[in-house]
């Protein structure tokens, strides 16, 4: 994306006995009950950072919103990578405060599920197999394009391909979150390759998120978003849930979740929290960041007030946008074209 321009850059970590040992084998993570890691990732707060030439993140920057994401799916059961800060010398120079992050690739899926056979894809402005191949994901694709899902024959053969519990889940937190960066890139999808076995959706980079200068609104209405009439990503990306949502027991089911999430895991009450706690990590380390970068510790903290604040505005927002959902339906004329490749 867009942050690999800037100056601080983020580095993977690759663990390879050519070097020394071939796996980093310490409790990296409390999140995690892994022991040990083969590959990681120092993510550098991408979109959420002071670091941006375009000069638009430092009226917003927290450091935090990425893993405050990570948290949120966590705690709603979607698999989530381990995650913590930690200050970054390079060659000896301080480089500013980072995130050691799992890197999601076939040493996550092995070391996570226990799978040795299975399809990873990724997407990033287009469908990529990381692993395995995308016969079986385009064989669904196909399926949806050419099968109204409100046909409840077509609807029960898709909930024997897809994970719908995770699916929803993912959705739901991410459109909570207004992730315009979402859903055509920063997502996998996971299937293990065996009879009777269902997709499910890994969440990565949530950084565009909770009042990103992208969209700093927080009543940005993400149904539309899904919906296609929002044109900030691309048509295949929502093929999935523009098929599903015409189907009453999906859209039952969706509902019911985003009602479940807002008053627990998305409760502005329980999310302010997650963010103090992830703010109080940092804190201590804030000049760290800023002396190498730019802006001040008093801004850091204005801006993690404003996060505190849009949360609040964003619970309403979203609110009303589900209750409208659920009283209205979705607008089929509002879709876009679902299947273009």
């Amino acid at each position: 994306g867009i942050s690999r321009t800037f100056d601080k850059n983020s580095f993977r970590l690759y663990f390879s006995g050519k070097y020394g040992e071939s796996r980093l084998d310490i409790p990296m993570f409390p999140q995690s009950p892994l022991q040990s890691y083969k590959r990681l990732v120092l993510s550098g707060g991408s979109n959420d950072t002071i670091v941006d030439p375009r000069e638009i993140h430092s009226a917003v920057w927290t450091l935090v919103r990425d893993a405050l994401m990570n948290e949120l799916f966590r705690q709603a059961g979607v698999q989530a990578i381990g995650q913590r800060p930690v200050r970054l010398y390079l060659n000896g120079q301080p480089w500013g405060i980072y995130w050691v992050k799992e890197r999601i690739d076939k040493y996550f899926v092995e070391d996570h599920y226990e799978y040795d056979d299975f399809d990873l894809l990724k997407h990033e402005h287009g469908v990529e197999a990381k692993e395995g191949d995308l016969e079986e994901w385009e064989s669904l694709t196909e399926f949806l394009m050419t099968h109204p899902l409100d046909l409840e024959e077509n609807y029960r053969t898709v909930t024997q391909r897809i994970d719908l519990n995770n699916f929803i889940t993912n959705h739901a937190i991410e459109m909570w979150g207004e992730n315009v960066d979402w859903p055509h890139n920063n997502h996998y999808q996971l299937r293990p390759r065996m009879t009777g076995a269902k997709w499910q959706w890994i969440p990565w980079d949530s950084d565009v998120v909770l009042g990103s200068p992208y969209v700093v609104f927080a009543d940005y209405n993400m149904y539309d978003h899904v919906s296609g009439s929002h044109r900030l990503h691309a048509d295949w990306s929502t093929l999935h849930f523009q098929s599903l949502m015409v189907n009453s027991d999906f859209r039952e089911r969706f509902v019911r979740t985003v009602e479940g999430l807002v008053s627990t895991v998305l409760s502005p009450d329980h999310v302010i929290e997650e963010i103090d706690r992830l703010a109080a990590e940092i804190r201590p380390d804030i000049s760290f960041e800023t002396d190498r970068w730019g802006s001040s510790a008093e801004d850091w903290e204005k801006n993690v007030e404003q996060l505190r604040r849009f949360v609040r505005l964003r619970d309403t927002a979203f609110r009303e946008h589900t209750a409208e959902f659920e009283s209205e339906g979705m607008d089929l004329s509002k879709l876009g074209p679902v299947g273009i490749l």
